[in-house]
């Protein structure tokens, strides 16, 4: 028969059933394990296991989701004014009540106007050095793409309204048989649906007063489809005007 023993949690003497056990019952065994925490909300007594009481704050989440919302008044450090948070961000360490409050204290600001509305606003060295936060709100940044957008449009209008009907289709023809329906690169005689009248200034650099310039003789220069590609992606240089009357003469 084994000798008696004393259970350390309800200190009451048992006789074990094995030199392995230290507890009086399953019940004493089970409180071993657990720790005993006051809720932060409502400061009652409540068990937790060891694993989860470094985290566990609250009873139940009944009280945890009343205290995440109960709001405090605290004291902006930088503007010294008083703000309401809630509690668990107050408890996190929340000191200032805006972020402009936050990055004001925190980061030498830099003074710039805004490129929209001309205001005085401030930014951050890097932000100033790199072009970033050029406004001073979203509105004016709105604002902003939104008049890209206009002029992007109205450019791409007038573009595409070019007299590349009927008119530009007797313009091409005239150019055609000017250079003897031959790629002014590399010399390539070809019938006049294969060959290209590509633009030397492009159209684009041309404003809407000034577009019947862009369809002048002088701006334009017929080449074969290969040609064409290769001028358009700046792989090769156009002929120059000496270049262009050489290769003519050299036809006749």
């Amino acid at each position: 028969m084994l000798a008696a023993k004393v259970c350390p949690v309800c200190n009451s003497h048992f006789t074990p059933k094995s030199n392995s056990q230290r507890y009086c019952s399953r019940h004493c065994a089970y409180k071993s394990k657990r720790v005993y925490l006051i809720c932060a909300h409502c400061g009652e007594t409540f068990d937790t296991s060891k694993s989860q009481s470094r985290r566990k704050k609250y009873c139940s989440r009944a009280c945890q989701t009343a205290h995440k919302k109960d709001r405090i008044t605290l004291n902006c450090r930088h503007c010294k004014k008083d703000f309401v948070v809630q509690r668990y961000y107050a408890e996190n360490g929340r000191i200032y009540c805006t972020k402009k409050c936050a990055d004001a204290a925190l980061i030498n600001r830099v003074v710039c106007i805004c490129a929209m509305c001309g205001k005085e606003h401030d930014r951050t060295p890097s932000q100033a050095i790199h072009g970033k936060r050029n406004f001073c709100s979203r509105e004016c940044h709105a604002l902003s793409q939104r008049k890209a957008w206009r002029d992007k449009r109205l450019k791409t209008r007038w573009i595409s309204q070019a007299p590349y009907g009927g008119i530009w289709r007797k313009i091409a023809a005239r150019i055609r048989a000017r250079d003897n329906y031959t790629c002014q690169l590399c010399g390539l005689e070809q019938h006049a649906p294969a060959l290209h009248v590509h633009h030397i200034k492009p159209v684009s650099d041309f404003s809407a007063k000034t577009l019947h310039k862009a369809h002048d003789s002088s701006n334009l220069i017929t080449l074969c489809m290969s040609c064409h590609v290769r001028v358009e992606t700046n792989s090769v240089p156009l002929p120059t005007q000496q270049s262009k009357i050489t290769h003519q003469l050299s036809l006749l």
